[in-house]
């Protein structure tokens, strides 16, 4: 799963100046938990064993802990925030890609020999994200989906 997020590196509750918030792409996967920022920066990747995940249902969101720190995510960005081109989305999945070919850290994300997985329709989802109303509903449906695949039995809703 691929979808889009903001990172709130000061982890508040109220977001009242969104400048700040990291966009990025999350990729979801049962073996997996990366989030990126273009054009190839990995802010943090690790198994569902090394985390604990609280999700954020009113914000749809997710809190990540278990790693040098929390990391507040959220689906749905605040009013101001900064958005991704779809040049960006592009950039930072090939650059992830990149990196997988030559063995480095997201070869673990891609998976199959560093071999990386079709997600052109699911970046599909993410290159509707540009209008309030949009992203309202790519943000639900995202959070959703994520949840999905992270925790099945806990089934969003």
């Amino acid at each position: 799963m691929v979808a889009m997020a903001w990172w709130d590196p000061e982890h508040r509750k109220m977001v009242w100046d969104p400048t700040n918030l990291v966009a990025g792409v999350l990729l979801a996967s049962r073996g997996r938990l990366t989030f990126a920022r273009p054009p190839d920066e990995v802010i943090f990747s690790a198994e569902p064993g090394q985390i604990s995940i609280h999700w954020r249902n009113l914000a749809w969101g997710m809190d990540v802990d278990g790693l040098d720190q929390s990391y507040r995510l959220m689906f749905f960005p605040p009013r101001g925030a900064p958005r991704l081109s779809r040049n960006a989305i592009g950039e930072t999945l090939e650059g992830l890609a990149n990196v997988a070919s030559t063995g480095g850290l997201a070869a673990d994300i891609f998976g199959f020999g560093g071999r990386v997985l079709n997600v052109a329709g699911q970046v599909g989802d993410l290159m509707s994200a540009f209008s309030d109303s949009v992203a309202w509903v790519s943000g639900l449906r995202n959070f959703r989906k994520v949840k999905n695949v992270l925790a099945p039995s806990d089934r969003a809703t």
